[in-house]
């Protein structure tokens, strides 16, 4: 049964909304509640579970405006739907009465029986659609943000918090620090009693985890055995060292679990700002050499970043220059990953994968080096030369095939940020002659969460040039359902973590895949492996997929000869 409330000192009026509405439902039956003025109908409302509510817009105590703002500012009231209704046309006031929340205005005297009860079911039905909406908003949004094993928060929250603690502290002058931690002897649990009981060990860790610390502190789990703590205003390293090895022996105390007890230690590793850096980066690098230097002291035990753990950033420093290089030494290559049309089964995309032959190092993995070229400023270099390469090879093949195939594109947001990329990218295609429509660059949500100006200009004139764009890795960045929406995007790609972990994150992936679908958006996938996760998918409305189940990524011209 829905509720709506008819505010209307006229009471024929009242009386015949109250018989149009009981007679021409759509809805089923309506409970209607009666008020005269706009007291009593702010009494009534707040007293009852409202679904809509027609206002009159003069009543003896209050303007339609005034009602309204009164309205809105009620917490429990403010997203009921009102729907105005006058004597007479007036367009300033529907317009102001709009701009302040109504959700529609109707002239009494023009009003059919018919328009007058569809309107009001109307409103209705979009009131319950917006809160279902926001709803999966909510449950991506969390589930987005945490582990689903533990209930800890996950990396990408970890890393807001961190973010967070970072720019108040740099403001107020003010330390804290940063808790890295890993257990020991893990694996063996699980090699030799099974996954479901290391899930359960995890489990436990992560209860005695939250009972040992304080309400602020911010505990998150990583993936496998390892954990983050954010520990604001605590930065004190006798205060910390005992925090640290009080952790330890409360972790280390015996589990008893499905009848088996288990003793497990855990290693820590502490970093603290300013000392051990300055941004979220640096300080997770810091306090994971620490722990790594901690597992090396015989583990069970804590270590505070220091000068002389910094030997091994030194080594990645020297990789870091020699990236500057790799171009004009052309170790840089790029290899191909199709992507497969769930309905057809044909290859619809192929995405360009970066790597680097390294010649001392061998191959060096696609994230350290992005991630290495982000910290050195070389990612535009390095970023256009892939849009380059990729275009150049990706015209040899449509030579050899037709022009449906679309090649993917990975953007950083660096890049997207730039106010020359635009004009650098469709230069590109320009001279090797390929269509926009073909190109798909893809980015990642953290893009879009700031609301750059130059990456929304970005985003704007390639849309515009015909350019597609897609979010790569959804789910993770727990981007506003709302912005995404309208966003100048054609498509999102399920994080393949999501995919990995198919037992336990199928409720957001299916929310993801029919929520993308109701708004008109290419719903893609990647990190498919087995035949059970390809089924998932193609049963639940994905459209396309990736992975090593079809192909590993190889050399363009492996893929020809094989297409």
């Amino acid at each position: 049964m829905y509720t709506i409330l008819v505010v209307d000192d006229d009471q024929i009026d009242r009386i015949n909304f109250k018989r149009n509405l009981l007679r021409n439902s759509e809805l089923g039956t309506y409970d209607i509640l009666e008020a005269s003025t706009g007291r009593d109908a702010l009494k009534i409302a707040e007293g009852s579970n409202l679904h809509c509510l027609l206002l009159d817009y003069h009543l003896p105590d209050y303007t339609g405006d005034d009602f309204i703002r009164a309205f809105r500012e009620n917490e429990t009231l403010k997203d009921i739907p009102i729907i105005i209704m006058t004597g007479q046309s007036d367009e300033t006031i529907a317009i102001n009465s709009l701009k302040l929340g109504a959700k529609d205005y109707l002239t009494k005297g023009d009003l059919s029986d018919e328009y007058f009860c569809k309107t009001i079911s109307d409103c209705i039905k979009q009131q319950e659609n917006l809160k279902k909406i926001e709803v999966s908003h909510q449950q991506i949004k969390f589930v987005a943000s945490h582990d689903h094993l533990t209930g800890l928060v996950n990396r990408s929250h970890f890393e807001t918090c961190t973010k967070n603690a970072l720019s108040s502290s740099k403001r107020h002058k003010k330390s804290f620090s940063v808790m890295f931690l890993d257990l020991d002897h893990f694996k063996y649990v699980n090699d030799t009693f099974g996954h479901d009981m290391g899930d359960s060990l995890l489990i436990e860790v992560a209860t005695r985890l939250k009972s040992n610390f304080r309400e602020e502190d911010i505990i998150a789990r990583f993936g496998g055995d390892e954990f983050a703590v954010l520990l604001p205003d605590a930065s004190q390293s006798p205060l910390l060292g005992k925090k640290a090895e009080d952790i330890i022996n409360i972790l280390s105390a015996p589990y008893k679990i499905k009848g088996h007890e288990l003793n497990i230690n855990a290693s820590i590793g502490i970093a603290c700002f300013p000392e051990s850096g300055d941004t979220f980066e640096s300080l997770l690098k810091s306090a994971d050499l620490a722990m790594y230097i901690a597992k090396l002291s015989g583990k069970g035990t804590y270590k505070f970043h220091s000068n002389e753990i910094n030997v091994e950033i030194s080594f990645r420093n020297k990789i870091q220059s020699e990236l500057n290089k790799a171009i004009e030494y052309d170790q840089l290559r790029l290899l191909f990953q199709t992507q497969i049309d769930m309905n057809s089964n044909a290859i619809v995309g192929l995405e360009a994968l970066l790597r680097w032959d390294h010649p001392d190092y061998k191959q060096i993995s696609p994230l350290e080096i992005i991630q290495l070229a982000e910290g050195s400023g070389l990612i535009k270099n390095i970023g256009m030369w892939v849009i380059q390469q990729a275009c150049l090879e990706f015209k040899e093949w449509q030579s050899f095939e037709d022009n449906n195939i679309n090649l993917l594109i990975n953007i950083s947001t660096i890049q997207l940020a730039d106010k020359m990329f635009f004009s650098q990218v469709d230069e590109v295609v320009k001279k090797h002659k390929l269509n926009a429509k073909n190109i798909n660059l893809e980015i990642c949500e953290n893009a879009v969460s700031d609301n750059n100006t130059k990456v929304m200009e970005n985003l704007s004139k390639l849309k515009e040039a015909g350019f597609e764009v897609s979010i790569d890795d959804f789910g993770k960045g727990g981007s506003s359902l709302e912005k995404l929406i309208h966003l100048p995007i054609t498509a999102l790609k399920i994080d393949k973590d999501f995919i990995s972990d198919l037992n336990c994150m199928s409720p957001l992936i299916k929310c993801i895949i029919n929520l993308s679908n109701n708004f008109g958006l290419k719903v893609m996938a990647e990190g498919v492996e087995t035949e059970s996760q390809l089924e998932f998918l193609k049963q639940h409305g994905c459209h396309i997929v990736q992975g090593y189940y079809y192909s590993k990524p190889s050399k363009i011209c492996n893929i020809k000869s094989n297409y």
